[in-house]
């Protein structure tokens, strides 16, 4: 049987979720972007769109320095009727998206790394913007999707030891469904690894 894994941050102790961390961290890095983030002031976020970002006149890009999701700046709903930032940035520089399923795409290629320069945000649709993210470098897939609980190398090793191990077998041992096991093995997902 193999041993439990447990999180990776000093001193937390508590058992493994996803990515070397513990539920709580993964969720504060899902959520934030650092596992260690802590509670942010209230109303500094929507300070920060309005103050800085909206009138943002400057050509690198502007990283916002509060919670994000997957990477994107995010801010509670309650302020805006938007979640995702650069969305909000977009619409108050360019105007409202030409239809309701406009994306607002990031020409820089930094929008996973929470960039919020207006500079750089122009509405695409969504084929317009996967095509961005295959151009830039940044669409994530196998282990640097932000929800991915496996990595590559879990991934070869599964496959390795199909041939000996029952499929739900290795899902305990994986901390996954056996249905993923069984996906993984067939080659339904994670089909880019060798």
């Amino acid at each position: 049987m193999a041993r439990q894994k447990i999180c990776s941050i000093d001193g937390c102790g508590n058992k493994h979720y996803c990515r070397d961390w513990c539920r709580v961290h993964y969720y504060r890095w899902w959520r934030q972007g650092d596992p260690t983030a802590r509670k942010i002031v209230h109303g500094a976020c929507r300070e920060f769109v309005e103050k800085v970002a909206i009138p943002y006149g400057g050509s690198d890009c502007l990283i916002w320095p509060f919670a994000k999701r997957h990477g994107y700046a995010a801010i509670n709903k309650r302020h805006y009727g938007s979640a995702v930032v650069s969305r909000i940035v977009c619409e108050a520089v360019h105007g409202p998206p030409p239809t309701d399923l406009h994306q607002a795409a990031h020409g820089c290629g930094n929008g996973d790394k929470g960039c919020v320069n207006p500079r750089h945000l122009r509405w695409a649709t969504q084929v317009e913007n996967e095509i961005d993210k295959f151009a830039h470098g940044t669409w994530r897939r196998g282990q640097d999707h932000a929800s991915a609980k496996l990595t590559d190398a879990d991934v070869v090793n599964i496959r390795a030891q199909s041939a000996t191990h029952m499929h739900t077998e290795l899902a305990r041992m994986y901390g996954v469904n056996p249905s993923t096991i069984r996906q993984i093995v067939s080659r339904r997902n994670w089909r880019h690894l060798a």
